[in-house]
């Protein structure tokens, strides 16, 4: 597969690692780092299920497997790249890998349930396995996601109503 991981998340780095303590730890301080923060933006797959602050605005993005192999591909196009094969390896790995750590750890299964205050869609937002479609895809997706999130927080008093919104919370 690819000889230089970087920061991207490793399928084989969590195939040996298994270490219950680290991931304990990391959520320990990912809650942490959560409940001090005045805000931001946390990118964590389980933080979730981690956290029950009512504050916090949970985003479920939903992408069908054809849509987050390409995502995958065009993601690894800087460096020794997959091939589309390789990417659905990893795409698959990946959700095999957080499925089994949320049942085994938190007794959940990953889905968007009803702790997700905003469920979207972006599956037919990179059409092709390419740098440019996946650039016009976040320049149409990210106002439909702000859209959301100023309403959720009381910044803007009309409810969005695009087409990839699947689900958003009704505002108190």
């Amino acid at each position: 597969m690819v000889a230089e991981w970087g920061d991207r998340w490793n399928p084989h780095v969590d195939s040996v690692r298994n270490v219950v303590d680290i991931d304990t730890e990391v959520d320990r301080q990912m809650t942490a780092l959560v409940a001090a923060a005045p805000c931001g933006v946390f990118d964590a797959a389980l933080l979730p299920w981690l956290s029950s602050d009512e504050a916090i605005i949970n985003l479920w993005i939903e992408s069908d497997e054809p849509s987050r192999i390409r995502k995958c591909y065009v993601s690894h196009l800087d460096n020794a790249g997959l091939s589309l094969d390789d990417a659905r390896k990893v795409v698959q790995e990946k959700d095999a890998f957080t499925g089994r750590v949320l049942a085994g750890r938190h007794g959940a299964v990953l889905t968007a349930d009803d702790r997700f205050d905003i469920v979207a869609t972006n599956s037919d937002l990179i059409p092709g396995a390419s740098v440019a479609a996946a650039a016009i895809g976040s320049a149409i997706f990210s106002p439909v996601i702000l859209a959301s999130v100023l309403y959720l927080i009381g910044h803007s008093i009309v409810e969005p109503t695009d087409t990839r919104l699947l689900r958003i919370r009704s505002r108190p």
